[in-house]
């Protein structure tokens, strides 16, 4: 999931269960999902919905009362200046329209918590295929033309109540949309067509890049390529560097700002003297990587991606496409086979260091805790410790059955 590279993934039907990990999925990411449940769904396989955040986001649940009976997800992600509110829904096909209502009610209470410079924005699947959306330029969005069944006609009278505005207009194989997203902001939100998806592709479901521009003050953080230059302080010329940051008019370029907004002003003003006015050197440290198995060769393409990223979105020409198209398909082929390279050498090192292997298995653990829910056979455990503690005893036993039984045999023959 994580080799898409984007700072928020939502996914709906994510047919996970309680007993699959959130670091199973990926590690640079916080998770948050609803998986189907018995209040959500007569059935038990399918559904499910994901919001992961880029772990370097301060981001938390948003608990909503009252409905536990949605497939719906709703996560915040705080900035310096506004807070941004996500949810994501999947509402099965032909729901009754309650459903509808009570998804609709869920993002009005989102819209009630969010301050008028907060950021919100609603995705999913709503599978309400035979809705028709047109747009309208005086609100820059999309409004539906067509409804006619009871669902459509609950949906678009509350949704419309929330002050939210539909903007995906993609169509699936089927030329219909049943993925919508809505943004409380317009103008400056757009839907992009991403050229390398992040998942196989399912022809009922086009996938989409959400982009949103937001006016946010922070400082920015130092890449830690080994590439990047360091000042060279040892051959500055402090004279001239005191006399032009004695030159600046601090009171006129930060006086009118938040304090947010004046401390990233300041920064950037003296980095942009620093940069233009100090001698630079190279640094030649060793790169450290958070992940064991992560390479120099996968941070390039990484940065390539970004870059190429940028220059798409921006542009938005065919060449720009392909570069990006490229780009990623060779970083998520490098990923692949970097963590593949490196399980094969843990297996094969298994007995000379197992503390290699261990490491990797708390990894990719959520905690050391018994699950809520143990299976064996025919029995399920879901009340107590204990009753999982024997399950497990129970399975044990009969493998040791078996392999006693296999040692009487080869001895008898």
């Amino acid at each position: 999931m994580a080799c898409g590279d984007y700072d928020i993934v939502v996914l709906t039907e994510t047919w996970l269960r309680p007993d699959i990990a959130n670091t199973e999925l990926a590690s640079d990411y916080t998770i948050f999902r609803c998986d189907r449940s018995e209040r959500s769904s007569s059935l038990r396989r399918g559904g499910g919905v994901l919001i992961a955040v880029r772990s370097s986001f301060r981001c938390n649940s948003v608990s909503l009362s009252n409905y536990s009976q949605l497939e719906q997800v709703v996560a915040s992600v705080k900035l310096p200046d506004l807070t941004i509110y996500i949810c994501g829904i999947y509402i099965r096909p032909n729901s009754h329209p309650d459903v509808y209502t009570m998804h609709s009610n869920a993002v009005c209470d989102i819209c009630d918590r969010a301050l008028d410079t907060d950021s919100i924005f609603v995705v999913g699947d709503y599978n309400l295929p035979y809705l028709s959306w047109t747009f309208d330029k005086d609100i820059n969005s999309y409004l539906p033309s067509n409804a006619s069944t009871e669902a459509e006609l609950v949906f678009t009278e509350t949704i419309a109540a929330s002050g939210l505005h539909q903007i995906n207009t993609l169509r699936n194989s089927n030329n219909r949309i049943l993925d919508l997203a809505f943004v409380n902001d317009s103008c400056n939100a757009e839907i992009i067509e991403p050229p390398f998806p992040l998942l196989k592709l399912d022809a009922h479901h086009k996938p989409f890049v959400l982009r949103i521009q937001l006016d946010v003050c922070s400082q920015q953080v130092p890449d830690d390529s080994c590439d990047d230059p360091d000042f060279d302080f040892k051959r500055c010329d402090f004279t001239a560097l005191n006399n032009l940051l004695s030159g600046v008019d601090w009171n006129e370029i930060i006086g009118a700002e938040s304090t947010n907004c004046a401390t990233a002003v300041f920064y950037e003003k003296v980095y942009e003297i620093l940069r233009d006015n100090v001698p630079r050197k190279r640094r030649c440290q060793a790169p450290s990587f958070k992940h064991s198995w992560w390479t120099s060769e996968l941070r390039r393409l990484r940065n390539s991606v970004r870059k190429a990223r940028k220059v798409y979105f921006r542009e938005k020409s065919s060449d720009a496409k392909e570069k990006l198209k490229h780009l990623e398909a060779c970083y998520s082929e490098c990923r692949i086979a970097a963590f593949r390279s490196y399980t094969d050498r843990i297996e094969s090192n298994l007995k000379q260091n197992p503390k290699s292997f261990w490491s990797y298995v708390k990894s990719r653990k959520s905690g050391s805790h018994i699950p809520e829910n143990v299976s064996y056979g025919d029995l399920t455990a879901n009340s107590t410790p204990e009753e999982a503690a024997n399950l497990f005893a129970n399975f044990l036993r009969s493998v040791h059955s078996q392999v006693s039984s296999g040692l009487k045999e080869h001895h008898s023959a």
